[in-house]
């Protein structure tokens, strides 16, 4: 049995004796594989005491003594603010503390960060929809204060770096506060969520409203949360004009109809479950996941190996079109559901972060600690790196 890079990565801290990992015991492995300190890997795949030998993962290239670290991370939250998203947003500034928790157990401790915040509210190509005025929030970095009282970082985005004499940081308090104060975006912004473009445009290296957030050496780690779809749309395209009736009444579900292909392709007014379904990628109105792929992996030379995306979506399936009890207009079912509210599937968000490798989660969770946990595992996964 191989071992991961993440598996690999925790390991190699807990050897260092500042992570703590629990291994079962017997702990399998295999001749590359990986064995606590004081074990090694005998020919059965089990993990036996003596000498530790040489590990290697095959997916690096090199030695666990050739490895480096790079401690510089710039995290960019993606947040869903139209109008279901109140109580998601609560739980991921609680969750957050998990995963400043995780990194912080790093050798070293916490790694140099940058922390951004930015909405889903690209507004609708410039038609004047409730809550999609403009261009929305077009990209920017959140600072305005949003929990009563708190003082949000100065400049754009969070800074907390290492340095000889102690932590270099543009807040005051703790990062958990600093992040929950411009975090809880409310549920104001536009129903059309364009998640990728948003992300797109505050990673734009022209975008100067953004300048300094994204560092040419640093990991670039995404998360994004969000209950319905990206909907990301074509410049051109009239997804989101309301004369458009060939596209369908506007509705959500335009997203849904032009966005995303199943097989078999039925009619949009067929109600009923869709199978095998993906990203619509040759559609003239919505921008395909490649694209979005591509973009985020050309910010780095390095390309995917370092990126981390982790998106807490609703379950890409179960997929079915149902019939609004109101209007009669086809509608697309929610995937999921919690005590925090409901999801529809993340059909295009989830294909965009398999694309660059990253991890899916279910928004659709009672709390996200457990998610982020996994997100921290992740991003320590992109830190190690050969030379």
């Amino acid at each position: 049995m191989g071992v991961s890079r993440a598996v690999l990565v925790w390991a190699v801290l807990a050897t260092a004796g500042c992570y703590s990992v629990t291994y079962q015991d017997p702990l399998q492995c295999s001749d590359k594989g990986l064995c606590p300190s004081g074990m090694h890997c005998e020919v059965d795949n089990f993990c036996h005491a003596g000498a530790v030998t040489t590990q290697v993962d095959a997916g690096m290239g090199c030695s666990v003594g050739q490895q480096q670290v790079n401690r510089k991370v710039d995290l960019l939250f993606v947040i869903d603010n139209s109008g279901s998203m109140e109580q998601e947003q609560a739980a991921l500034t609680i969750a957050f503390d998990a995963l400043i928790t995780e990194l912080s157990q790093l050798p070293g401790g916490l790694p140099d960060l940058h922390v951004g915040v930015v909405s889903s509210n690209m507004g609708a190509l410039n038609q004047s929809l409730q809550g999609c005025t403009g261009s929305g929030d077009n990209g920017a970095l959140q600072n305005t204060p949003r929990v009563p009282g708190c003082t949000p970082a100065t400049g754009r985005f969070i800074s907390d770096l290492g340095s000889p004499t102690g932590r270099v940081r543009n807040y005051s308090g703790t990062i958990q506060d600093a992040f929950a104060c411009v975090a809880k975006l409310g549920i104001a912004g536009c129903g059309f969520e364009q998640h990728l473009a948003s992300m797109e445009r505050a990673l734009d290296p022209g975008n100067a409203t953004n300048t300094g957030f994204l560092r040419p050496e640093a990991i670039l780690a995404v998360i994004i949360l969000a209950d319905e779809d990206d909907c990301s749309g074509q410049s051109g395209s009239q997804i989101f004009t309301p004369s458009a009736s060939q596209l369908g009444p506007l509705t959500s579900y335009r997203c849904f109809e032009h966005g995303v292909k199943c097989s078999p392709d039925l009619p949009r007014t067929t109600p009923g479950p869709r199978a095998l379904c993906v990203s619509r990628e040759d559609s003239t109105h919505l921008v395909s996941m490649l694209h979005y792929v591509d973009f985020v992996t050309g910010l780095k030379a390095a390309g995917s190996e370092d990126i981390f995306v982790g998106t807490i979506v609703g379950s890409p399936t179960p997929v079915e079109v149902g019939v609004n009890a109101s209007t009669s207009n086809p509608e697309l079912l929610a995937s999921c559901s919690s005590a925090l509210g409901e999801a529809a599937p993340g059909v295009r968000l989830a294909q965009f972060t398999r694309g660059v490798g990253g991890q899916v989660a279910t928004i659709c969770a009672n709390d996200y600690t457990d998610t982020m946990r996994g997100f921290a595992s992740g991003i320590a996964a992109k830190m190690v790196f050969c030379p």
